[in-house]
């Protein structure tokens, strides 16, 4: 059984499909670079309302309050790394915000499984203040 199987869920009972989470961690030695991709450490990730009795093997992460741009993907998955690009390379240069520098990271929300990864659905939070 793989980690994300053993993770907890939402409600009680499992019954309903966990949302699932891709945090991106830039806190360790990131630097933006214009044209290249950030280098993160990706930790795969489930929504539960409460924290206990973490499985052997996980760790639990808490998603802070801020004020976050949200990216909508909409159809291939392979479109990520894509839109990733246009997020940092055009839209928070020209904007009126930075990456919140207390954040250091970003996280891809999956509200329901990719079961076909030609059409994903799938919101990317950036935490964001202004310059």
């Amino acid at each position: 059984m793989g980690r994300a199987a053993r993770a907890p869920r939402r409600n009680s009972d499992r019954s309903e499909p966990a949302v699932m989470i891709g945090f991106e961690d830039y806190s360790r030695g990131c630097e933006l670079v214009p044209g290249q991709m950030p280098k993160f450490h990706y930790i795969a990730a489930a929504e539960v309302d409460r924290i206990t009795d973490v499985p052997d093997g996980l760790f639990s992460k808490e998603v802070q309050e801020a004020e976050y741009a949200v990216f909508s993907l909409r159809g291939p998955l392979s479109n990520i790394s894509g839109l990733f690009r246009y997020i940092y390379d055009e839209w928070l240069p020209a904007s009126e915000y930075r990456l919140d520098p207390q954040m250091m990271a970003d996280f891809e929300y999956y509200r329901e499984p990719v079961n076909d990864r030609n059409d994903a659905r799938v919101d990317i939070y950036i935490p964001i203040v202004p310059k």
